[in-house]
């Protein structure tokens, strides 16, 4: 059996393409906003590299872009978060999830912080069995206002390192 290997690259405004499509392929998943478009994504993606807060990247299989990363706090005290994990959807239970967190939490390490965070809403269960598969947990269940503009449930989920 091959085995299949990912790997992330940073993206920049001329990648804006992928990650639109990527975004729309799981509008409903992460209560998305219908109306952002491809330019959204590139003005979102030229600004992003500017400052030293946050960074956006594609996660590949081979040649392939099959997930967007969006990593930010980094210019906070101790804790960067996970802010965008969006996988393709046939890629869905294939590791690319795995992959894409243990990325960012050695990208997250490496910029000085002891902890990772991530949000998710509380009908994204694929999202939650994968962060508490890759040893976050639950510290905060509440309110949270979505892409949408909709108010939902959902929860925050943290790592320590050691």
């Amino acid at each position: 059996m091959k085995k299949i290997g990912y790997f992330a690259e940073p993206i920049y405004e001329d990648s804006a393409r992928e990650v639109w499509r990527l975004y729309q392929e799981n509008l409903d998943a992460l209560h998305g906003s219908p109306e952002i478009t491809e330019n959204d994504f590139a003005d979102m993606l030229k600004t992003s590299w500017k400052g030293t807060d946050e960074r956006n990247f594609l996660i590949y299989q081979d040649s392939a872009p099959v997930g967007w990363l969006k990593i930010n706090g980094l210019d906070h005290e101790d804790t960067g978060w996970i802010s965008m994990l969006v996988i393709a959807e046939n890629y869905h239970r294939k590791g690319v999830g795995t992959f894409a967190v243990h990325f960012a939490e050695k990208y997250i390490r490496s910029a000085g912080k002891q902890k990772a965070g991530i949000h998710t809403t509380d009908d994204n269960i694929p999202a939650q069995k994968l962060y508490t598969k890759c040893g976050y947990t639950i510290t905060e269940y509440g309110e949270c206002t979505t892409g949408d503009g909709e108010s939902r449930m959902g929860y925050t989920f943290e790592k320590i390192f050691e």
